[in-house]
């Protein structure tokens, strides 16, 4: 470089230089040694940066991918269960439509979300058999999420109750569902096969995949929840039509759901609750009786749901004496099926609680009233269920 060149260069670098330079064809003394040491210093950082960068990409190794063996393929285990998935997803998807029954829901919205889940469970076996078949990162993922959802819709059916007492739907066959649901969600976790033919270092998701697990949970619950505002809005209209169709004598009283009528003697007062909306009659008769009545929509006619009704309508400040069981049958009455509990409690005066549900099967309604009779008075239980009319 030359030496007038270099000054200038120099100058760049050192503020301090503001002297006459004679360019002689010696180097600048004043501000020469600054130059070089900047010059060297600039090499030096960027050499360190280079090697830095070198050790950087040298400690961190790129994640080695295992593919699938293109040696192995689908059989034993694996193969029985992706037929078992194709076989039980044509069955979800047909079923609900050859047994299409809008009274059985209430609603069609009701019906169409067994419809709909079918539906969609068929199209995910075949989207998982085919992800499988073709080795994709995503085929144990979807399988899982098909497993997954025929486990949860077992469980709710399980937990309402409305399960069959024999056949496809009966408890013994939806225990089994749930067990082998258990047993193939741990055999794709665990199985070597599945290892071989889908590499954990291999699988991911897509975004489409990320859709599917979301539509499995949000269109179900769409669904019910039209059908279940369909429904309420269904009963408020023949409730509303109930009252205005009904003409009631001086002593009767309806809910909009039944009709009844008060005995003689007894005083009657009607309080309407939100949560959950019901409305409560309270009849009493001094010192020998008091009744509560209310009404609502239930067509389990089991002596399971009758008992469950019984404890959550336990006194609770009953509980502390002891009592004894005098009456537990299921009958009939105006061709309404009922059960009727009776219990005595062991206290000074002898106060007996009679518990009674009556269905009627028509509507789908049921009556539930509540019955204290203190000491010896006389019974107008049997006087009140024969006036109760749906």
């Amino acid at each position: 470089m030359a030496i007038k060149d270099q000054c200038e260069q120099c100058k760049k670098y050192n503020d301090s230089c503001t002297g006459n330079i004679e360019f002689n064809g010696q180097s600048c003394e004043q501000s020469c040694d600054l130059y070089v040491k900047r010059i060297n210093l600039e090499k030096a950082e960027k050499e360190v940066n280079q090697d830095t960068t070198n050790i950087n990409q040298t400690q961190i190794p790129n994640p080695q991918i295992d593919y699938p063996d293109p040696n192995e393929h689908i059989h034993g285990w694996l193969g029985f269960l992706l037929f078992s998935m194709g076989l039980g997803g044509l069955f979800s998807a047909i079923y609900p439509i050859f047994t299409y029954n809008v009274e059985e829901y209430g609603s069609h919205f009701l019906a169409l979300t067994d419809v709909f889940f079918g539906v969609m469970l068929l199209a995910l076996a075949i989207y998982s058999i085919y992800a499988f078949l073709k080795k994709k990162p995503n085929a144990v993922y979807l399988t899982k999420v098909y497993i997954i959802a025929v486990f949860v819709s077992n469980i709710i059916v399980l937990l309402s109750g409305e399960f069959e007492e024999t056949g496809i739907g009966s408890m013994p066959r939806l225990i089994r569902s749930l067990i082998w649901s258990i047993i193939w969600f741990l055999y794709l976790n665990f199985s070597e096969q599945v290892k071989n033919i889908i590499p954990k270092s291999y699988r991911k998701l897509f975004s489409r995949d990320y859709y599917i697990t979301a539509a499995f949970v949000i269109v179900p619950l769409f669904m019910l929840g039209i059908g279940i505002a369909d429904i309420q809005s269904q009963h408020d209209k023949i409730e509303a039509q109930f009252i205005s169709s009904t003409d009631l004598a001086y002593n009767e009283y309806t809910d909009g759901r039944i009709v009844f009528t008060k005995p003689d003697g007894f005083t009657c007062e009607k309080q309407e609750i939100d949560d959950p909306k019901i409305i409560l009659f309270d009849l009493e008769l001094s010192d020998c009786a008091w009744i509560r009545i209310c009404s609502d929509y239930d067509s389990d006619i089991t002596a399971k749901n009758f008992n469950s009704y019984w404890e959550n309508w336990k006194d609770s400040e009953l509980e502390e004496y002891s009592y004894k069981e005098i009456l537990n049958e299921k009958r009939s009455i105006n061709g309404n099926p009922y059960f009727i509990k009776t219990i005595q409690y062991e206290t000074e005066n002898p106060i007996k609680w009679h518990y009674a549900l009556l269905f009627n099967t028509q509507t789908g309604k049921v009556c539930l009233l509540s019955y204290y009779q203190f000491g010896n008075s006389e019974n107008y239980l049997e006087v009140i269920l024969k006036s109760i009319r749906f």
